[in-house]
């Protein structure tokens, strides 16, 4: 009883990281798009439309790397969750993640799910295409959004003299979550490299329980295992 209890528990929680994973991304991209379209408009203020107020145009941008340096970070650990609950839900089944393949049982794709997507031929992943697609179409929203917010940290930092005394403080603040952000950026391209370069196709239970057991087949629970019979001549 406790086994159903336990893979129910595993499911819930992978599709909760899987939801907060999407809401992080798209608040990510849709953040980076309004500080994009706000750089390029130019002017002193920038108009802030949930606040309803022109606001000066270096404090916003501060804020802003400080929020999208945050949700970056906050997407990294989401990404970190979701391979744990993701090995743990497929322990429960008795199997790895090869044989349970995380986008025929996550509820809650993003965009860049999607973008991954495109290379499934039918049920199955198209090798090759599938590697490069991976390794260029998910990343590169992702990419676009971390550069840019770098970029816009740096054009601040820069813009001196600043408005307030205490701005100098917001930017080394920044600086401190950017680097954070570089750093998990590099890590999670260097993990799905490394994940893309190995197979993509599912490993059947029997095959995984092979390697578990060197080939031999695995005993049922309450099976009892019978003697060789004894040869004649007592032997």
């Amino acid at each position: 009883m406790a086994q159903p209890i336990e893979a129910a528990w595993r499911y819930a929680r992978l599709q909760a990281v899987g939801r907060a994973q999407s809401r992080y991304l798209l608040l990510l991209l849709v953040g980076s798009g309004y500080t994009l379209a706000a750089y390029l408009t130019g002017g002193p203020t920038v108009n802030v439309p949930f606040l309803g107020l022109s606001v000066e145009r270096q404090l916003v941008e501060a804020l802003a790397v400080s929020v999208l340096g945050t949700l970056a970070l906050a997407f990294y650990g989401t990404v970190e969750a979701l391979i744990s609950a993701h090995q743990k839900l497929a322990a429960v089944f008795k199997t790895d993640i090869d044989g349970m393949p995380l986008y025929e049982i996550d509820e809650h794709p993003n965009v860049l799910d999607f973008l991954s997507y495109v290379t499934l031929l039918g049920a199955k992943r198209g090798g090759l295409i599938t590697r490069i697609a991976g390794l260029v179409l998910y990343p590169l929203p992702l990419l676009a959004a971390v550069g840019w917010t770098a970029f816009l940290w740096w054009t601040g930092y820069r813009a001196w003299p600043y408005g307030w005394p205490w701005m100098l403080g917001v930017h080394l603040f920044n600086a401190a979550i950017l680097c954070l952000a570089l750093t998990s950026t590099v890590r999670y391209l260097l993990k799905r490299l490394k994940t893309y370069h190995m197979t993509q196709e599912p490993v059947p239970i029997e095959t995984a329980n092979k390697k578990v057991t060197g080939g031999v087949p695995p005993v049922s629970p309450g099976r009892r295992t019978r003697a060789p019979k004894q040869q004649r001549g007592g032997k």
